[in-house]
């Protein structure tokens, strides 16, 4: 379960740093033969991202590694204020953008 929070905690201040019309937006889902996260690690998780140049809508949906549903959500916008999320292992969320990293532009 460890591990299943640094790649969701990771996942999620990557996505703070998200531009208009990100390339993040989507779904996407862990393949575990091509994973090197380290056991225990889940049977299968499925992301759904939708954001934007003003915050972030997630919704993970993970099968842990005793066979369990795992849900987590949230929505936020990046203005540095605590929102609520469900998660067995946090209750809110926070972003603020650091700059806007557009393609092709430093």
């Amino acid at each position: 379960m460890r591990t299943l929070r640094i790649a969701s905690t990771v996942l999620a201040l990557s996505l703070s740093l998200l531009a208009a019309e990100s390339p993040f937006s989507g779904t996407w889902a862990l393949n575990i033969d091509k994973s090197k996260m380290t056991p225990p690690h889940p049977k299968g998780e499925t992301v759904h991202v939708d954001a934007d140049e003003n915050g972030i809508k997630v919704t993970d949906d993970i099968t842990d590694n005793n066979g369990q549903p795992v849900k987590v959500s949230y929505e936020a916008r990046f203005d540095g204020k605590d929102y609520p999320a469900t998660s067995p292992d946090f209750d809110s969320v926070a972003f603020q953008r650091v700059n806007l990293r557009r393609p092709g532009k430093s």
